[in-house]
């Protein structure tokens, strides 16, 4: 008995691993499906670092941990998204054991291999056969932007809790398909904890689930009551659900987190939601089994999640609507419309229908690389060519054949032109513009590849095999794992100076607020590990608390005479900034001076004043000792006395 039992569960095991599908006791097929799936998403999602989210949220971090040194940070100082999960607390303690860039890069890996996993977790226990390997090798290396297509990625290269949410909430997704409901909970609570707006979004595809499977699950619908009542009532924060954004708010909401609105959109965004809703909708026509019937709750959800923010958040403009941001529901909707599109793909495929299969590529291709409306023709040729198209002559349908396959690689070399441009402009420094990343962005690219190696894996014998495994796929692996830090020269520097907080000769006071002009947050909080004064990047999480846009625009409005003078220094040559950007004295003045609002303590600007300098820092190349840039301290009570002695001075004293 005791044997019989563990037999079963190696076979579960292997069962459930990547490549699987081949056979349940071919381990070494195991291995290859890991290592090709490995090699896919290491070369379609590099390692950006400590970059957009990740910075805050080790900001965050840092504020648990050393609260006195950064609570005059506007960031800080109204409370953050941070307020609604535990990830600053689970970041701060981490802190103690890991250096910040350690944590997250290798924290940024492992959150894209957790949800790797989850994902075959979860597509491996809905699908059956070679078609479960190519689905998930289609969501590792196809597009996994969502929603605004240039902030939000189901694989993100660096650490935020949202990946971390989306991996759970799928687990919880098998648990519920299999009824181990106090599992799946246990998850979702996870999720919740962890971000609960990738949460919030995943649970609205999770609903009609349930109530396909049981229409007994409708009865959730009431829990509505009580958090209706709690709102009219004025229980806070529920009470968000009846008080509306006033003017001042709302206008810049719209004007710094435009996400936040559905109708204020890039067309981009919605060919992308109109494309996976084709997908989940065709997919549950076509599709079996139990992936149908998710990609049907798929579509349901993406709907009601839409449609519920635009009258909500776009129509009455209800604060605590547009702080939940139901429109998330388009992660959960565009992986499963990637599924969805990797299967129907490999079933025409499979067929021997060449033409619909490249009608649907193409489509693909210019949906993702936003070529406008372009591909509504050839979605609905693949949709509708066995009723329309069907009686076609074999001799047109091998030309429309050749068409679709010239227009696929016609795509293909434009993208690769772009590239090399960008590439020389670069001086073709492969650490400054890493081109085989980019050159891999182009969809399908490495879907196809894998794909293919995959193909030659199956139809190989023993001794085949064994040579693609040493001469193809460890050395793929080896290659894909050095060239995953895509980080800039610029941010390792940084990252590697991190907690030198004299990089400019001393420690600034503890107190300090610094105006670090040209770069992000990263800088000030993980160097100098001092509060920062104003960047935009403080700015995402306004939504949630009124108080920052408020000081936030008082501080805009002292800076502002500083921040034109810089934006024409931005856009002059190089060459003519060698001695003096030219910031008029005035602008100077004002941003120092002292009045109702605070002013920061010091200035760090990538100029050169004719002020006295308090310091200078020449970031290097890490690898080369190659100067990256130049940023020059100064202090603003020596920059207001300096002023001040020049306008008292007689004329031809100074």
């Amino acid at each position: 008995m005791k044997r019989s039992w563990q037999y079963k569960n190696r076979l579960f095991l292997l069962r459930m691993m990547p490549g699987a599908g081949i056979c349940k006791r071919d381990l070494l097929s195991v291995v290859a499906g890991v290592l090709l799936g490995a090699s896919a998403l290491l070369l379609a999602h590099r390692g950006v670092g400590i970059y957009q989210d990740s910075m805050l949220y080790m900001g965050l971090g840092l504020h648990w941990l050393q609260p006195d040194l950064y609570s005059r940070d506007l960031f800080f100082a109204f409370g953050s998204q941070g307020d609604y999960t535990i990830f600053p607390w689970l970041i701060g303690n981490l802190l103690k054991w890991f250096r910040p860039s350690e944590l997250f890069f290798w924290g940024g890996l492992l959150g894209m291999l957790m949800f790797a996993a989850a994902s075959w977790f979860f597509i491996g226990a809905m699908l059956n056969g070679s078609s479960r390997f190519y689905a998930w090798l289609g969501v590792l290396s196809l597009p996994a932007q969502y929603v605004e297509v240039s902030l939000f990625s189901n694989f993100e290269g660096h650490l935020t809790p949202r990946v971390l949410s989306d991996s759970f909430c799928l687990m919880a997704m098998v648990f519920l398909g299999r009824k181990h409901y106090f599992a799946a909970l246990a998850c979702l609570a996870v999720a919740f904890v962890l971000h609960p707006l990738q949460a919030i979004g995943a649970t609205l595809i999770i609903w009609p689930w349930l109530v396909m499977s049981d229409r007994r699950w409708l009865h959730l619908a009431w829990l509505g009551v009580p958090v209706v009542i709690a709102a009219l009532y004025g229980l806070p924060p529920l009470d968000g659900l009846v008080r509306v954004l006033d003017p001042v708010w709302l206008n810049e909401i719209q004007s710094w987190t435009r996400q936040l609105f559905v109708a204020d959109w890039d067309l981009k965004n919605y060919e992308t939601l109109a494309f996976d809703a084709g997908l989940l909708a065709w997919a549950a026509h076509v599709l079996s089994g139990q992936i149908r019937r998710w990609c049907l709750a798929a579509l349901m959800g993406l709907c009601f999640g839409l449609v519920t923010s635009l009258v909500l958040v776009d129509g009455l403009h209800l604060e605590l609507p547009a702080a939940l941001q139901l429109w998330r529901v388009h992660w959960l909707a565009h992986w499963f419309a990637i599924v969805g599109f990797t299967l129907l793909l490999t079933k025409e495929w499979s067929k021997g229908d060449r033409v619909r299969a490249l009608s649907l590529v193409l489509a693909a291709l210019l949906v993702w690389g936003n070529f406008s409306l372009v591909w509504i023709p050839l979605l609905l040729s693949y949709l509708f060519w066995p009723s329309v198209f069907g009686r076609i002559a074999g001799r047109v349908r091998r030309v429309i054949c050749g068409l679709f396959a010239i227009g696929i690689v016609v795509l293909f070399f434009s993208h690769a032109s772009q590239i090399w441009f960008q590439f020389r402009v670069e001086q073709y420094q492969l650490d400054a513009f890493p081109m085989d990343w980019y050159l891999l962005s182009f969809p399908l690219l490495v879907f196809s590849s894998a794909s293919a190696v995959w193909r030659l894996w199956t139809v190989s014998k023993i001794n085949a095999r064994w040579a693609i495994l040493l001469m193809i796929l460890f050395p793929l692996v080896g290659v894909s794992a050095i060239r995953w830090d895509a980080r800039s020269p610029i941010a390792r520097a940084i990252e590697a100076n991190e907690y030198h907080r004299d990089v400019f000769g001393f420690e600034l006071p503890a107190d300090a607020q610094v105006f670090w002009h040209g770069e992000y947050v990263t800088p000030t909080w993980l160097v100098l590990q001092r509060a920062d004064y104003f960047d935009e990047s403080h700015l995402p999480g306004i939504s949630f608390h009124r108080g920052t846009i408020v000081e936030a625009r008082s501080r805009i409005r002292k800076l502002e005479p500083l921040l034109n003078a810089l934006s024409t220094c931005d856009r002059r040559p190089l060459v003519e900034l060698q001695h003096d950007c030219g910031v008029p004295s005035v602008a100077l003045a004002a941003t120092c001076a002292s009045g109702d609002v605070s002013h920061p303590d010091y200035l760090i600007l990538p100029y050169r004043l004719k002020m006295p300098e308090a310091g200078r820092w020449s970031p290097k190349h890490p690898t080369t000792g190659r100067v990256l840039a130049n940023y020059w301290l100064y202090d603003c009570e020596v920059i207001s006395a300096t002023i001040s002695a020049e306008v008292k001075a007689p004329d031809g004293l100074l």
